[in-house]
């Protein structure tokens, strides 16, 4: 099984700033609502301030995680929202999906103030996948833990990666029976310079 850790260094930081107002359990059917293509994905700007207008995306990270005692499943989303030199090129927006399976606990990794332990492995689903193979090819299966930091009264979250301690995602929130969070918008970009 491969693991996580460098898929950071391919798909960068990534994440977004969606609204959501839970108020249950067993609320937000749909935690990458809101979720879309950020202007600034349209044309990439190197350090000398020239603009290029080449294929590429918005992306984001989603995860969805339901847990019953210490069994957790649930799903990882890799969501693409396509710029319009990708479109031009014959690609649109896509997703790559893996459902998560795995266990939960209170003995937490790097993150000693966090709350929750969450170890998972991921199994491709190729028939709610739509992007080209590139993006999930020898990531089939994989595997990640994550700790979970319950913030305040309410049910915001942040979730960090176990065995480094960074963040995964501040926009995450957390009740006994889920864990949910989307990360920033980032920038991916496939093509060279037009």
């Amino acid at each position: 099984m491969k693991h996580w850790t460098h898929l950071v260094f391919f798909w960068g930081a990534v994440g977004c700033t969606g609204t959501l107002n839970p108020v249950t359990d067993d609320i937000l059917d749909n935690p990458d609502d809101g979720l879309s293509a950020d202007p600034l994905c349209e044309s990439f700007i190197d350090d000398d301030g020239q603009e290029f207008f080449i294929e590429g995306a918005t992306r984001y990270l989603v995860v969805d995680f339901d847990i019953k005692g210490e069994e957790v499943t649930g799903t990882l989303q890799y969501l693409l929202f396509a710029n319009e030199e990708w479109k031009e090129y014959g690609e649109d927006d896509c997703q790559v999906l893996w459902v998560a399976s795995g266990t939960t606990s209170e003995e937490t990794g790097a993150c000693g103030a966090c709350n929750q332990h969450l170890s998972i492995n991921y199994a491709l689903d190729l028939t709610q996948t739509n992007c080209p193979s590139e993006f999930y090819e020898g990531l089939e299966q994989a595997s990640e833990s994550y700790d979970v930091l319950f913030r305040g009264n309410g049910d915001e979250a942040t979730i960090y990666w176990s065995g480094s301690g960074g963040t995964f995602t501040d926009n995450a929130w957390a009740t006994k029976k889920r864990v949910w969070g989307h990360t920033d918008p980032a920038c991916a970009w496939f093509g060279s310079s037009n």
